[in-house]
């Protein structure tokens, strides 16, 4: 098949909605990111701020809270999860079930019975009711608390040679001889998506078994983007903002605060690899007063983050979303308006949610989280 006619027939599908991705309903964030065929997303940002959640919130949770309602979509995910335990990632599908469903605010550690209290009976028994969630979700997802670029691509490769068809051509090599080398890969179903997790990149072993570090970051980013490039995989990168960079000399100046592409200094080949580099910035772990219009030190707190487009090649860059942070359920929310460029409405939806007092307790949902739940499964698809 001759090169434009590959790019027609891909063309046809998509018009035939063959290639649509995975959406969500919030709207800003579903342009930016989402589970989308032969996509690297890059999410980058400094310890604490949520990367690992925002990652959990938009590529496992919502993406399969979005399959289980439209069955035509086949979504799997192989989750390399080398901080933490896969126990706690499950229970994190537990207690946002029981936030959403039943208004109920139960952090990990409640639920494993590791503080003073156990379990109720009565959420226990709510909790038991969750299987009906988890239970479609068994062999969609494959969790690994280990990995080396090479076994991540082995692992890869193996699953999606039995959900596609390689197409290879001959070549003439340096030694004048035809060879087979790889052409193309094509999925036996439409809507087949696969997502290859990492999070995060520093903690990837290495296949000689030496200390991990800048080589075998260049290395894993190599083999997440060859996956991507030949198969049509989404792949997904976590990577730690550098501590220095949050440094006091760096906060004394306001346009330097905030994530950038030069701080990671681990690897800085995952920021030339990826289709899109996402970065996560919380005002308050540096204590700042005031950002983008926002009260951080009085109102916001810790429930505020930004999300900052740092590169991307279909769109161009820079583009940022406000986001609420409800940490101890670990889920994102679009923040409706930026104060500024505002309509009155939109300024009195804003006045709303900023004025919502929070409570101390953790035992009671706070009244901003609780007008977020509300208006997300009022919103929901």
């Amino acid at each position: 098949m001759k090169y434009f006619d590959k790019l027609l027939q891909e063309v046809d599908e998509g018009r035939e909605g063959k290639k649509r991705g995975i959406y969500y309903n919030k709207p800003r964030l579903e342009s930016v990111i989402g589970p989308i065929q032969r996509k690297y997303y890059l999410i980058f940002a400094a310890t604490k701020v949520g990367k690992t959640s925002f990652t959990d919130e938009m590529m496992m949770y919502e993406a399969f809270n979005y399959v289980l309602k439209n069955p035509e979509f086949n979504y799997t995910v192989d989750y390399y999860s080398f901080e933490m335990p896969i126990v706690e990632k499950l229970a994190g599908f537990a207690i946002r079930t029981l936030w959403l469903k039943h208004g109920l605010r139960v952090n990990k550690e409640d639920l494993l019975s590791m503080r003073k209290n156990k379990l109720s009976d009565d959420i226990y028994k709510l909790f038991k009711e969750t299987r009906e969630y988890y239970e479609p979700l068994e062999d969609k997802i494959r969790y690994f608390d280990e990995g080396t670029p090479k076994s991540i691509n082995s692992n890869t490769v193996k699953l999606l040679k039995d959900r596609g068809t390689i197409n290879v051509r001959e070549v003439v090599n340096n030694e004048s001889q035809t060879v087979k080398v790889f052409d193309s890969f094509k999925w036996h179903k439409d809507l087949d998506f696969h997502n290859v997790i990492v999070d995060h990149a520093a903690l990837t072993d290495n296949d000689s078994g030496s200390t991990p570090g800048k080589i075998t970051i260049d290395e894993l980013s190599k083999v997440l983007n060859r996956i991507r490039q030949r198969y049509g995989a989404t792949v997904t990168l976590i990577q730690q903002q550098n501590f220095e960079q949050t440094a006091p000399e760096r906060q004394n100046k306001i346009d330097l605060v905030t994530p950038r592409l030069s701080d990671l200094g681990d690897s800085k080949y995952t920021s030339r690899d990826a289709q899109v580099a996402i970065s996560l910035f919380s005002p308050y772990s540096i204590l700042l007063k005031e950002h983008d219009g926002f009260d951080i030190l009085t109102r916001w707190k810790d429930s505020y983050r930004q999300l900052e487009i740092q590169a991307t090649r279909n769109s161009s860059a820079g583009q940022k979303i406000n986001l609420y942070y409800d940490g101890m359920m670990g889920m994102f929310h679009e923040i409706p308006i930026n104060p500024f460029n505002a309509t009155i409405e939109e300024k009195r939806i804003f006045s709303e949610i900023t004025q919502l007092p929070f409570q101390n307790s953790d035992e009671t949902p706070n009244s901003r989280a609780e007008w977020f739940r509300k208006n997300y499964l009022a919103n929901s698809l």
